[in-house]
C-alpha cells in the first residue's frame, strides 16, 4: 500500500517516492487529489533544522518562481508552512535533471543545440527582470516528459543593480566564473560564464577547467586557456562566454542572437486545401486576438511576452486538426511573429531577426501547401 499523505486537502504526497534530496530538504512525487494524472512535486524543507539564511533563501526562491511566467522556468503552484515543515508544490519534470539525462541518454549535436536554447530563452526572462541565478548548472536544469527545459533551484538567485558584491559563497565550484572565485564585484556576467561551461561540457563531455583535486580547480579556472578537444561551430561563442574578463565576456543579447534559432531542412507532406463548412480564417482571428491582448499585456507590465493563455490553448485544441490540416504549424509561427513585431517593435532588437525567419517559415510553407 502506498504510503500517502494529503496536504491542504487537495495534494497527495507520496511519502515512498523521493525524487531529490538535498540539505534540510526532500522532494516527493506527488498529484492533485482526485486526479492521479496530473502528477507534481512537493519540496519540503525542515524549518527547525535550516539556518536563517537558508530560510531566506526558501523566501527568496518562493518570491523569484511567483514572479515567472515562461515554458521554460519551473513553476510554483502554490507554498504553504504545516508545523515544522515548508512545502512548495511544483511542476513535475518526469525525464529528470540534464545532469541524468545526458549519462542515461545518447544525443545528437542538434539535440543538444536545441535543449541549449531553450535554457537561454528561460535565462532571458530572468535578465529581463534583474534576476541572477547563481548556481546554474546541467543539475539545476530540469526536464519535462516532452523534453521541455525547466531553470530550478533559485535559492541563490539575488536581483541586481549595476555591479553585485559578492557577499555570499554561491555557485558549484565547476561553474564558478573567475571574478566569482576572486570574490570581486560581479553581474549577472557570472551566468554567462556558467552558461558557457554548461554547454562546453554538452558539446564535449567534459568540463573546461578540470583537475583530479578539487583544490585546485580555482587556479586552473583563472589562470588556464580554455582547450577545445575538437573543432564546432560553436567553439567561438564558448570562448565568447568563457572569457576571464567580465566586461568583455559576451552579453545575453548577443548571445541570444547569435545562437538564434536555426530553421532544420525538414520533409512536409502536401496539404491540400479542402473547401467544408468551416470557416478558419474566423478561428485564426480568434487566436491572433488572443495573443495580441496577452504579448501587449506582458510588456505593458514589463515581462518578457508568453504565449501561455488557457484562452489560447483552448481555441487551438478545440481547432488544432483544421488549424494543421490547412495552414501547418509554420503558418501559426509567421502569424505569431508578426503580432509580436506589431506590440514589440524594435524594442529588444528582435525586428529583423523575426522578418528573416518569416522568410523562412513562408518558403516551407509555400512547399507545404497548396491553394485550389
Amino acid at each position: 500500500m502506498e504510503n500517502t499523505e494529503l496536504l491542504k486537502g487537495k495534494y497527495v504526497i507520496c511519502k515512498d517516492k523521493i525524487l531529490g534530496t538535498g540539505g534540510y530538504a526532500t522532494v516527493y512525487l506527488g498529484y492533485v487529489k482526485g486526479l492521479p494524472s496530473k502528477m507534481i512535486a512537493i519540496k519540503t524543507i525542515n524549518i527547525r533544522r535550516s539556518s536563517d539564511i537558508n530560510l531566506i533563501c526558501i523566501d527568496r526562491e518562493i518570491s523569484i518562481m511567483k514572479s515567472m511566467n515562461n515554458i521554460n522556468i519551473l513553476k510554483l503552484y502554490d507554498n504553504f508552512i504545516i508545523g515544522d515543515y515548508y512545502f512548495l508544490v511544483i511542476e513535475y519534470c518526469a525525464n529528470g535533471n540534464l545532469n541524468e539525462y545526458i549519462n542515461n541518454n545518447k544525443l545528437d549535436i542538434n539535440t543538444k543545440i536545441t535543449l541549449f536554447r531553450q535554457i537561454l530563452k528561460g535565462y532571458n526572462q530572468l535578465n529581463m527582470k534583474n534576476i541572477i541565478h547563481r548556481d546554474i548548472k546541467l543539475s539545476n536544469i530540469l526536464l519535462d516528459e516532452n523534453l521541455n527545459v525547466k531553470i530550478a533551484d533559485f535559492g541563490l538567485s539575488i536581483i541586481y543593480n549595476d555591479k553585485q558584491l559578492s557577499d555570499l559563497k554561491c555557485g558549484t565550484i565547476m561553474y564558478k566564473s573567475p571574478e566569482l572565485i576572486k570574490s570581486e564585484s560581479y553581474t549577472y556576467k557570472i551566468d554567462i560564464w556558467s552558461l558557457g561551461v554548461l554547454l562546453y561540457f554538452l558539446l564535449f563531455d567534459r568540463y573546461p577547467f578540470n583537475s583530479l583535486y578539487e583544490d585546485s580547480i580555482p587556479d586552473y579556472i583563472i589562470n588556464n586557456d580554455i582547450v577545445f578537444p575538437f573543432e564546432t561551430q560553436y567553439d567561438g561563442i564558448i570562448s565568447d562566454m568563457l572569457n576571464k574578463n567580465d566586461t568583455l565576456r559576451i552579453g545575453i543579447s548577443k548571445l541570444s542572437k547569435e545562437m538564434g534559432q536555426k530553421i532544420n531542412p525538414i520533409t512536409i507532406s502536401q496539404i491540400n486545401y479542402i473547401n467544408d463548412n468551416i470557416h478558419i480564417d474566423k478561428i485564426i482571428k480568434q487566436i491572433e486576438d488572443v495573443w495580441y491582448i496577452d504579448i501587449k499585456t506582458d510588456l505593458d507590465n514589463n515581462k518578457f511576452p508568453s504565449i501561455e493563455s488557457k484562452q489560447i490553448y483552448d481555441i487551438f485544441n478545440k481547432n488544432k486538426m483544421i488549424i494543421y490540416k490547412y495552414y501547418h504549424r509554420c503558418f501559426l509561427m509567421i502569424l505569431y511573429n508578426n503580432i509580436l513585431m506589431k506590440v514589440m517593435d524594435d524594442k529588444y532588437g528582435y525586428k529583423a531577426q523575426i522578418e528573416e525567419e518569416n522568410k523562412i517559415f513562408m518558403k516551407y510553407l509555400q512547399q507545404s501547401i497548396q491553394f485550389t
